[in-house]
C-alpha cells in the first residue's frame, strides 16, 4: 500500500514538473519573440536591448528568483528612497515593459513554489522600504517586480552579461 502511495506521489511530481516546464517553454518562446521584435525596432536603445537580454538570460536559471529575493531589500530601498535614476526608469518603451513582464511571468511559471516564497520576500522588502520612505518623506517611486528585475538586468548588462547580444 505504501509503494502505491509513493508511486502516486512520484507521478504527481513528474506531472507537476512537466506542466511547469511546458508552460514556461511556451512563455519563453513568447518572450524571445518579443525580444526579436525589439531588436528589429530601430527605436529601441542599446541599453534597453542589453538589459532585456540580460534579464532573459538570467531568468532561465533557477537561482534567478532567490537572487532577486536576496537583492530586493537593497534594490527597493534605492528605488524608493534614494531614487537612483540609472537603476530604474519608468519611461521604458512599451515593448520593453511587455518583454520584462513576460520574463517575470516565465520565471514564476518555471518554479512556482520557489517563486511564491521569493515574491513574498520581495513584496515584504518593498513594503518595508515604502514604510521607511513614507516616514522619512522621501517617496519617489513605487517598486514593482518588473522594475526590480529591470534594475538588476540593467546593472548586469553594464557588467557584461548582456554583451553577447551581437546586435547589428
Amino acid at each position: 500500500m505504501i509503494w502505491l502511495l509513493g508511486a502516486i506521489a512520484a507521478a504527481g511530481v513528474v506531472a507537476y514538473w512537466t506542466f511547469c516546464s511546458r508552460e514556461s517553454t511556451r512563455l519563453l518562446v513568447k518572450a524571445s519573440d518579443l525580444i526579436v521584435s525589439m531588436a528589429e525596432d530601430p527605436d529601441t536603445s542599446d541599453e534597453e536591448m542589453q538589459s532585456i537580454y540580460a534579464a532573459y538570460r538570467m531568468a532561465q536559471y533557477w537561482v534567478f528568483l532567490p537572487l532577486m529575493a536576496i537583492l530586493s531589500p537593497l534594490i527597493t530601498f534605492v528605488m524608493v528612497v534614494i531614487r537612483n535614476e540609472s537603476l530604474y526608469k519608468s519611461e521604458r518603451s512599451k515593448k520593453y515593459q511587455e518583454a520584462m513582464d513576460m520574463i517575470v511571468t516565465m520565471s514564476f511559471v518555471r518554479n512556482p513554489l520557489t517563486a511564491v516564497f521569493c515574491f513574498t520576500v520581495i513584496s515584504l522588502s518593498g513594503l518595508i522600504s515604502m514604510l521607511i520612505a513614507v516616514f522619512s518623506r522621501k517617496v519617489f517611486s513605487q517598486p514593482s517586480y518588473s522594475g526590480i528585475f529591470s534594475a538588476v538586468s540593467i546593472e548586469a548588462a553594464h557588467r557584461g552579461v548582456g554583451s553577447q547580444l551581437g546586435r547589428s
